[in-house]
């Protein structure tokens, strides 16, 4: 007798702006929930919801609003919002749980809920009191002791299966039980646009007057290395550098653009243009609210969609991009990541060759994210893991 299954996915974070973490979800989301009969996604929004809908189609391929999402723009709650998002987390999903409960009582098709979690809050509320299926998937370590405690003993739970972005990570975390798994972060696919008339045409200009391409796509904080970008750029002149980033439009060089922040979807459709993608991380690397240093279990979602596009990627050497990215085969790796010298001499050495080998390891790229990390793979993995 067949079942009816419903996902309850747990966001990691209210909806209130573009975040990187809220992309990776919606999109996440947008695959998982084809395995399932019905689905909801669990979080709350400090937008209203003609806001809510455009940012969610904004930042992923979904076309509708997902059911679940609760808007608190009446009740003008601006702060703890995390905490909000986590209590309805809670009580969603306990009212789910009681429904089905019940209703399953009267029927013999059963009712079967699995919950995909990234709230570490609301899972580990959930998990003890609820035995079900329901799968937590972990992108770093928390350096507040109190949220780490809480992931931790989440980690040790015997009433829930962990997800690792990376097996760094999951080395970290000591866990080598079969009750865990890695799964590297993915990148979305969408429909093919037309980019806006005027963004086109000043790409367009600068294909024109330029033989090569370089591109950096992500956040100006510290460790991203802009700086070294700037650098690099003058020793490239023949190179182009575009940075969409929360940067200003600075003319130090006539060979740099900055586009500031364009929608996840229009840098997409401008990576396919490029030839060189930049992942120039420094040791100094400070990520969130919390300034956490990721460089040794990152799975950075530029690299997936740098993948994703086709591009040749150039990026410093840390130990667990190897998970993913082999040197001269799949992208580049510079040792002597601090040293913008290190950087023009790979650079120079791949315009200059002859059979544009460049092009080919950005196809073996493509061909890597393709076979085995896109989100219909990564959400068929994660099916069978429940």
């Amino acid at each position: 007798m067949r079942h009816m299954k419903i996902l309850l996915y747990l966001a990691p974070s209210p909806i209130d702006k573009p975040k990187a973490n809220l992309i990776q979800s919606l999109c996440q989301y947008n695959e998982l929930k084809l395995h399932f009969d019905s689905s909801y996604y669990f979080v709350a929004s400090s937008l209203s919801k003609d806001k809510t809908k455009e940012l969610i189609s904004y930042l992923s391929p979904l076309k509708s609003i997902p059911r679940g999402i609760f808007s608190l723009k009446r009740l003008k709650i601006k702060y703890r919002m995390f905490i909000i998002n986590s209590i309805y987390q809670i009580i969603a999903t306990f009212l789910v749980l009681a429904g089905s409960f019940i209703v399953n009582l009267f029927r013999k098709n059963k009712i079967v809920i699995y919950i995909y979690s990234r709230s570490m809050i609301a899972s580990s509320i959930i998990s003890l009191f609820v035995h079900k299926k329901h799968i937590f998937e972990l992108h770093g370590i928390e350096n507040v002791a109190l949220l780490q405690k809480i992931q931790v003993r989440l980690v040790k739970s015997e009433n829930i299966k962990n997800i690792y972005i990376s097996d760094s990570l999951r080395r970290l975390y000591k866990d080598e039980r079969v009750t865990s798994k890695v799964l590297h972060d993915s990148s979305p696919y969408y429909e093919k646009l037309i980019l806006p008339e005027g963004l086109s045409k000043r790409l367009q200009k600068i294909k024109n007057n330029f033989l090569f391409t370089c591109v950096y796509s992500g956040s100006s904080g510290e460790g991203r290395g802009l700086n070294l970008i700037y650098s690099l750029a003058a020793l490239v002149p023949e190179c182009n550098f575009l940075i969409f980033s929360d940067v200003e439009d600075e003319k130090r060089f006539d060979n740099v653009s900055c586009f500031g922040y364009l929608k996840n979807r229009y840098v997409l459709s401008i990576l396919k243009q490029v030839d060189f993608a930049l992942m120039p991380y420094q040791d100094n690397l400070k990520m969130g609210k919390h300034n956490i240093n990721s460089l040794s279990w990152m799975s950075p979602l530029k690299m997936f969609d740098y993948m994703n596009s086709k591009n040749a990627i150039i990026s410093s050497y840390f130990p667990v991009l190897e998970e993913v990215l082999t040197n001269y085969h799949t992208g580049y790796f510079i040792y002597d990541y601090s040293n913008p010298k290190a950087w023009a001499e790979t650079l120079r050495s791949e315009i200059t060759n002859k059979d544009k080998r460049f092009k080919k390891i950005g196809n073996n790229a493509k061909v890597l994210f393709e076979t085995k990390y896109s989100y219909k793979i990564r959400s068929n993995q994660i099916f069978d893991f429940f």
